[in-house]
């Protein structure tokens, strides 16, 4: 893909509805010269990646802290909610009674 100028490239009318990653392959490709950050990516192998089979099912964000996010740059404007619902959301199981609420402020 040397030479590759994506300068004029537009995926305004690109549908990803047929996509499957089913066939992919990460052998060939080399991180080599990417870098994010200031991180290099030159020993990162994707040779034994597959997507096939990818299951969100056993994820768990226990240990995720966003303490240190920013989202200075974070834009919403084009964010529909149109679409979401909370009709199979459960509060049945939140419990409040070990809360501390000595701190809190009204």
């Amino acid at each position: 893909m040397a030479d590759v100028s994506l300068a004029d490239v537009s995926v305004a009318d690109v549908s990803m509805a047929d996509v499957s990653m089913a066939d992919v392959s990460m052998a060939d490709v080399s991180m080599a010269d990417v870098s994010i950050a200031g991180v290099s990516m030159a020993d990162v192998s994707m040779a034994d990646v597959s997507m096939d089979y990818v299951s969100m099912a056993d994820v768990s964000m226990a240990d995720v802290s966003i303490v240190d996010v920013s989202v200075a740059d974070v834009s919403m404007a084009d964010v529909s909610m149109a679409d979401v619902s909370m009709a199979d959301v459960s509060m049945a199981d939140v419990s409040m009674a070990e809360d501390n609420f000595r701190n809190l402020s009204v």
